[in-house]
């Protein structure tokens, strides 16, 4: 039998998450508590998802089927192995292995002096700063001149551990009046024979003036029909909650919104799932452009909020097990 390895706060916190429970079902809440530590030992549940996506409300057999916080973390060291997730940890080595995928301009600062750094910026004025080897959207700024000149800003940044890259211009219906580009994200499974096979999708949009469109930023996540390419329901948001059906910068109502270049997508995500068969269970993020789909990253650690939380489709963890 699976057990996971639960730490002392979770005790501590396990009475605020037996009383918030206990508040939506009118049962005690010390019964929720012995629940709630008992779910993080057999099940590695992690708060959020036992609280606000449901968990507490899962019968046993659909618990055993469940893709949870520390079920991830197993699943990643099953599914792709340490010494390879550099591949798409650094940005540069992502950029360089998809490039074909990449219609936007992009310079790695490390390999690079002033004078290249000036002549990148001199070309293209918009430009966002991602340091490499950082997650969920950590040090991403676009690059501001504050009345420096461009060589003195191209001195700054030679040499350090950032790339530059084009500022991206979406697709009209992409546009929801926020500050950020708003991805799509595919997550895809290769099988034991090679195949790519495309699990849960959503569609990641910003709010407000974050730069990016990340949960933790504030951002609002709706489930795509993976075949339709169309939003099936509504969406959540760690500010919001769930069942958000208007994106509240823009006010539309965003089930049944169809997706652009879908088709293009899902095959950009099949075949780039295949050049890195050692990285074997991967969330893609794409943003959708006039001209189509463009890559933007690879996660080799798809959270559990968006596989189990969005959308009808659940169960992945026992779905994630076949493909081993």
């Amino acid at each position: 039998m699976e057990c996971y390895k639960i730490r002392k706060a979770d005790f501590r916190s396990g009475v605020r998450v037996a009383k918030a429970v206990a508040a939506q079902s009118g049962e005690p809440w010390l019964y929720h508590y012995f629940d709630y530590i008992y779910s993080i030992v057999r099940y590695g549940v992690g708060e959020r998802q036992y609280v606000t996506s449901g968990f507490w409300k899962l019968r046993r057999a659909d618990r055993k089927k469940t893709y949870t916080a520390q079920r991830r973390n197993r699943l990643q060291n099953l599914f792709n192995p340490k010494e390879y997730r550099h591949i798409l940890g650094n940005k540069d080595e992502f950029n360089t292995l998809f490039r074909d995928f990449m219609k936007r301009a992009w310079l790695d600062c490390q390999q690079a002096d002033a004078a290249t750094v000036t002549a990148f910026l001199a070309g293209h004025r918009d430009v966002i700063v991602k340091p490499v080897g950082r997650t969920k959207g950590r040090g991403i700024h676009a690059l501001d001149f504050a009345g420096r000149t461009t060589y003195e800003v191209a001195a700054e940044l030679a040499g350090t551990r950032v790339l530059l890259e084009e500022m991206l211009v979406q697709h009209p219906r992409m546009c929801f009046n926020n500050r950020s580009v708003n991805t799509v994200r595919i997550n895809t499974v290769l099988d034991r024979e090679g195949q790519v096979h495309v699990l849960k999708c959503c569609l990641r949009c910003g709010v407000g003036d974050a730069l990016v469109d990340n949960f933790s930023a504030g951002g609002v996540f709706y489930p795509i029909h993976k075949t339709l390419g169309r939003i099936e329901g509504p969406g959540e948001s760690i500010a919001l909650g769930q069942a958000v059906y208007v994106h509240p910068e823009s006010d539309i109502f965003m089930p049944g919104r169809e997706i652009p270049y879908w088709d293009e997508a899902v095959a950009i995500v099949t075949e780039a799932a295949k050049r890195v068969p050692q990285l074997r269970f991967i969330g893609w993020d794409l943003a959708i452009l006039e001209k189509g789909p463009e890559l933007i990253e690879g996660n080799t650690l798809p959270g559990e909020n968006l596989l189990e939380a969005l959308g009808t489709e659940k169960g992945f963890y026992k779905q994630l097990l076949s493909y081993l």
